[in-house]
């Protein structure tokens, strides 16, 4: 199914649903309640979660998983102040530590949502999708090219199965995007693509603490894991994690077509001692035809901000922010795409919509081609090397350890050296 094949409103969808009181393999009766487990208990995780319970009101919170007991406490007291009764994660199916997701995955539930952060995403995807399970999963998938391939073989296998994966890529779910994106590739209304450009300018996310405030005696996984996005492995980069927006965005752009190849820069310019992420990129990404775009990625305190994309077309110039998407042509006129809804409970409810109809959502593909473009670009940047999408699939260097154990020792690789560095 198409996106386009999807741009009913959930509530269109929920209706027609009541006309198929029997679905088949993969689809929920309107009378079933259906039961979620959440993994990864932050701040984006009880957010999914509040998300999902209101996209479906025959549902219930039914188990948590976390590294920390804290979290998973924290977000089941939230989430009882506002759905009540709904929620029933009694003590037994709270999962601590770094693999309570397996015990997750066979408490009984019906759907998962995998808000961890990315490095645990694409095994976790792939085990959710072999246990049978509708998954919602959070971008980007993944963190390395083994991630990835797990991300490919969970796509596959949720086909088969007719099970959902639906992703976290909300810009794709603002009506006014979508009314812009379907002028854009269903006719000649905006003219024809000529090249992109995206921009994640914003301040530091979460710095990296001094060596000093670590506690004595915690593990090295711990460590990284309580300091997530200050390390490749954890969080992808900030240019994965966070301007992976503006990549999907840029492949929808490009009618979902692979580039054929990226060349970057990037480094870093604000001292973070302790982690081994880049704060800048600039990732320049080029087409068979000759096509290009660039996304432009940085993260300082104190300065100018901008979290926008534009689309250079032989008509005009489409701006997206998030405001919507509006276009000024060339011959001075205007057009302007409207203000947007909310795109992650959209989110939510398009999935949901779907459990309860008979469609399916499987975002799986888009997921891993955007992970793969942004792992690309960031490849190029630590490399200094052009780097295609077969050789960023094909690469064997694993950055998640194979044994998830918040005690154990996991030495990271220090600051990447382009030039030296040619294989990351």
């Amino acid at each position: 199914m198409t996106r386009r094949d999807f741009l009913p409103t959930s509530a269109g969808l929920a209706a027609a649903a009541t006309l198929l009181p029997h679905l088949s393999q993969g689809q929920a009766p309107l009378d079933k309640q259906l039961k979620i487990g959440l993994v990864g208990c932050g701040g984006r995780g009880s957010g999914a979660l509040m998300q999902a319970m209101t996209a479906d009101v025959n549902t219930v919170f039914w188990a948590a998983a976390d590294a920390y007991d804290g979290q998973i406490k924290n977000t089941v007291k939230g989430t009882a102040n506002r759905f009540k009764d709904r929620v029933q994660v009694p003590a037994e199916r709270q999962f601590t530590g770094l693999t309570g997701y397996k015990q997750l995955f066979a408490s009984g539930i019906d759907v998962v949502l995998l808000c961890t952060s990315p490095g645990f995403r694409s095994r976790m995807l792939k085990e959710a999708i072999e246990a049978g399970l509708h998954v919602f999963c959070e971008k980007p998938a993944a963190t390395d090219a083994n991630g990835l391939r797990q991300v490919i073989a969970a796509t596959k296998l949720a086909k088969e199965k007719n099970l959902n994966i639906q992703s976290g890529f909300n810009w794709r779910h603002m009506d006014s995007l979508r009314a812009a994106y379907a002028d854009l590739h269903g006719g000649d209304s905006l003219g024809k693509v000529m090249a992109g450009w995206g921009t994640w300018i914003s301040g530091i996310v979460k710095p990296m603490p001094p060596a000093e405030t670590r506690p004595p005696g915690i593990g090295d996984q711990d460590w990284q894991v309580r300091n997530w996005y200050n390390f490749t492995w954890t969080c992808g980069d900030s240019y994965v994690e966070q301007a992976i927006h503006n990549v999907n965005k840029l492949l929808w752009t490009f009618n979902d077509e692979l580039p054929e190849y990226v060349v970057s820069v990037g480094g870093r310019s604000v001292p973070s001692p302790g982690g081994n992420i880049f704060d800048h990129f600039q990732c320049n990404y080029f087409w068979k035809d000759g096509r290009y775009g660039t996304i432009v990625s940085r993260h300082w305190d104190n300065c100018h901000g901008d979290v926008s994309d534009r689309i250079f077309t032989t008509k005009g110039i489409i701006r997206v922010d998030g405001n919507g998407a509006q276009v000024k042509f060339h011959d001075g006129t205007k057009k302007n795409y409207g203000q947007t809804n909310d795109p992650y409970q959209i989110e939510h409810n398009e999935l949901f919509a779907a459990l309860r109809s008979g469609k399916t959502v499987n975002h799986g593909e888009m997921l891993a081609n955007s992970t793969l473009m942004a792992i690309m670009g960031r490849m190029a940047a630590y490399t200094g090397q052009k780097v295609t999408p077969q050789q960023a699939l094909e690469s064997e260097v694993h950055l998640v350890p194979d044994v998830w154990d918040l005690a154990a020792k996991h030495e990271v690789h220090s600051w990447y050296v382009p030039g030296k560095d040619k294989t990351v």
